[in-house]
């Protein structure tokens, strides 16, 4: 019988972890004064299967988070950014503590030059 819960653990625990995982991420975050980018809005949250989706609205534009990848603490995604003559692809690599978002930002411009990004977790929400 011990060995049926150390294994029903051992399956439960990655899908636990994940979840517990999103919940750090999850939610909207306001990034001010930001290096990388304008004052943004960002939307993370799931799909019915458990996948992350999100969005970045910044001046009034929406985007889609790209390549959204939730590991434990840390973040990735991209976001493509533009007017009608160029669109520019934005790479995001944060690390989530508590109500804050701290990482870097890159553009396929500029790919070397990394600037800093950051958010909080708007309350409320």
């Amino acid at each position: 019988m011990k060995l049926g819960r150390v294994i029903s653990l051992w399956v439960l625990f990655p899908i636990l972890s994940s979840v517990i995982a999103f919940a750090k991420a999850e939610g909207k975050w306001e990034s001010t004064k930001n290096s990388c980018n304008c004052n943004a809005l960002l939307i993370i949250s799931r799909w019915e299967d458990g996948s992350p989706i999100g969005t970045m609205t910044c001046a009034g534009a929406q985007s889609a988070m790209d390549n959204l990848l939730v590991d434990g603490d840390h973040i990735s995604f991209s976001v493509d950014r533009g007017d009608n003559y160029q669109t520019v692809t934005y790479d995001y690599e944060v690390t989530v503590s508590g109500d804050s978002m701290i990482g870097t930002c890159t553009n396929e411009e500029v790919p070397s030059e990394k600037l800093a990004f950051s958010a909080k977790r708007r309350s409320g929400d």
